[in-house]
């Protein structure tokens, strides 16, 4: 090409700095291009300061690693991308977890379940703030479903517990105390008290639970004479915080 379109002319095109050239380069075609010296000289400098811009570019380059890449190329990978040099070195907010009236925790964290968590993001290359909403993805979730199966017995006790009410009728505060006796009869006082203090997760008294009461009436009422049988027994009029669902205690979604 370069013969073609300085021959062709009987050289008349051939820029005069070319003569200066070694014999190898005076038919150079890259070097013919610049019609001076001059503008050679400047497209040299123009492409200089290209190459050192490419050459720190590069320098902060980060290469995906082959397929055959040793385990300390990958994780040299994983730590210019920003994952933590250790699984010890993430750092997560706090879980909120639901908790009871006196603001003690009702679910725990499962640490078998984090140690394992934390290990497979490290080796998987995870970044603190990846590996963190996934770790907080999957306590909402966990959180979400619990509150949700709390919410679900506390209006199945509520319902059971009207239901109790509408089947015993006027005879409630008789077959109440038939149970209170069978608690002291079954267990004793100490098995009263627990059955007082023990709370289930939604709030309600152990001793208070519908399905107890049904099944210590009949327990009570075995235990009794004819006359406790009949409902003719001194009993106490039901306290106001028996059966009281509604007072049961809210979980706590403060965030």
């Amino acid at each position: 090409m370069f013969r073609q379109f300085y021959e062709g002319d009987n050289g008349k095109n051939i820029p005069a700095h070319m003569a200066q050239f070694p014999d190898a380069l005076k038919t150079n075609e890259t070097l013919a291009q610049y019609k001076t010296l001059g503008d050679m000289g400047q497209a040299l400098l123009d492409k200089d300061g290209k190459v050192r811009e490419y050459e720190t570019k590069i320098k902060d380059a980060v290469f995906i690693p082959g397929e055959n890449a040793k385990p300390e190329e990958v994780s040299a990978f994983y730590e210019r991308l920003g994952r933590p040099k250790t699984e010890a070195d993430y750092k997560f907010d706090p879980v909120d977890l639901p908790k009871d009236k006196d603001g003690k925790p009702l679910m725990q964290i499962n640490d078998e379940l984090s140690k394992s968590f934390l290990k497979l993001a490290h080796e998987n290359g995870l970044t603190n703030k990846q590996a963190a909403a996934s770790f907080k993805l999957y306590n909402d979730h966990m959180i979400n479903t619990f509150r949700a199966q709390q919410e679900a017995t506390i209006k199945e006790l509520q319902a059971s517990a009207v239901a109790l009410k509408t089947e015993w009728g006027d005879k409630f505060d008789a077959n109440r105390e038939i149970v209170r006796r069978g608690y002291l009869e079954f267990g004793g006082e100490e098995f009263q008290t627990l059955l007082d203090s023990a709370t289930l997760a939604d709030g309600t008294k152990l001793g208070n639970h519908p399905l107890f009461m049904k099944t210590f009436l009949k327990i009570g009422s075995s235990m009794l004479d004819d006359t406790a049988h009949d409902g003719d027994v001194d009993y106490k009029k039901a306290d106001d915080g028996f059966f009281n669902y509604d007072k049961s205690p809210k979980l706590s979604t403060t965030k």
